[in-house]
This record gives structure tokens, C-alpha cells and sequence, in this order.
């Protein structure tokens, strides 16, 4: 916590104004494994290199396996991480200093994995998160598989890369619905994090 706490005040320092505002959120998703009895296996807010990115998502892998998971859920959790940070890399906008503010939190309680991701969108990034997260969390199994394949075939990749795949990847390799919550940053910016469930 206190390393949590040294980077909140360097990113402070370097004058991003909405730096309390998406730890706050952070906070709240830490708060909200505490309250369950789940034990956090990593957590970081501030910037995601390329490199951290990486880093990460290897480190994470490497300790579920020396756990003893299963290689079926490794592989699940591994694949919502890289789409998850994947989407912090390519769309999180950033703030008023060209910070990109975001977090990842990984938890597991034994029955489940949590991951709990969030960086800062616009309010078109908005608009199209939730048209298309209501989309997925009121799909089936087989008709999220078959958007995904839908897309995967004929859809118009955006500039930045993805047309919703990694969304409807995510959705693909979860138990359960995404949640999620967006907190008003100003008029056009806004700290969205969202969480996701999957059984062992």
C-alpha cells in the first residue's frame, strides 16, 4: 500500500488533476475483494508500459501455475489479462498532463478468479462501452461465440485495432457478466473500470 501510495503522489507531482478520482475508484475495487475474503495476487494503478504490460501478465501466469491451476483456467485468466491490458494500451484516453490512468487487480477466492480493470475514456467511448457491454452481458454462450466469429470475418477493424473483439473475447472466457461503472472525471471524460468473474 504504501508503494500504491508513493506513485499516487509522484503522479500528483506531475500535475494530473484527476489522479484522486480514478484511485478512488481503484480503491473502491480493492475494497470490494477485501469484503468478499478474497486475497489479491496483484494490483497497480498508474501507467502501463508496453514493457509492464508484458511483464504482468507473465508474472501472474507464472504464479497461478506454480499453485497448481489448472492449465484451462491459467490459460483463461492469461487471455482476459493480455485483451484487458490490451484495451488500456490502445484506447484509454489520457488526462489533461498525457497521463493514461488505469489499474489491473487480480483475486481468487476458492471458487473463482476476479479481474478488475479501469482506465480513462471520453464520453463517445462511453456511449459505445455500454451499448456494447449491455449487448454481451445479455447474450448467450453460443450467440457470444457467435459474434465472435461474426466479427472476426467481417468486421471493419477500427485505427486503433480490435472492432469489440477484445470485449467479446473477455465475455467469452468469463463465468460471468461484466460489471461495470464509469465516474465522472468532467463534461467529457469520465474513469471507467470494470470487472470480470470466471470459476475454477
Amino acid at each position: 500500500m504504501q508503494q500504491v501510495n508513493r506513485l499516487k503522489e509522484m503522479l500528483k507531482e506531475r500535475g494530473g488533476i484527476y489522479v484522486d478520482t480514478c484511485f478512488a475508484a481503484y480503491q473502491s475495487s480493492q475494497d470490494a475483494i477485501l469484503a468478499h475474503d478474497e486475497e489479491s495476487i496483484f494490483s497497480h494503478f498508474g501507467v502501463f508500459s508496453q514493457d509492464l504490460t508484458n511483464s504482468i501478465s507473465d508474472s501472474i501466469q507464472d504464479k497461478m501455475m506454480e499453485a497448481g491451476e489448472k492449465k484451462t483456467i491459467v490459460k483463461r485468466v492469461f487471455c482476459i489479462l493480455i485483451e484487458g491490458l490490451q484495451n488500456i494500451r490502445l484506447h484509454s484516453f489520457p488526462d489533461e498532463k498525457n497521463i493514461h490512468l488505469s489499474h489491473l487487480i487480480v483475486s481468487k477466492s476458492n471458487t473463482s478468479y476476479k479481474i478488475s480493470f479501469g482506465n480513462i475514456v471520453n464520453s463517445s467511448e462511453k456511449s459505445i462501452l455500454i451499448k456494447q457491454i449491455m449487448l454481451l452481458n445479455g447474450l448467450s454462450e453460443s450467440l457470444v461465440k457467435e459474434m465472435y466469429i461474426n466479427v472476426l470475418s467481417q468486421g471493419t477493424l477500427s485505427e486503433k485495432g480490435g472492432a469489440g473483439l477484445g470485449f467479446i473475447t473477455m465475455k467469452m472466457k468469463s463465468s460471468k457478466d461484466f460489471i461495470y461503472h464509469f465516474t465522472a472525471l468532467e463534461e467529457d471524460l469520465h474513469y471507467f473500470d470494470f470487472s470480470l468473474e470466471l470459476f475454477k
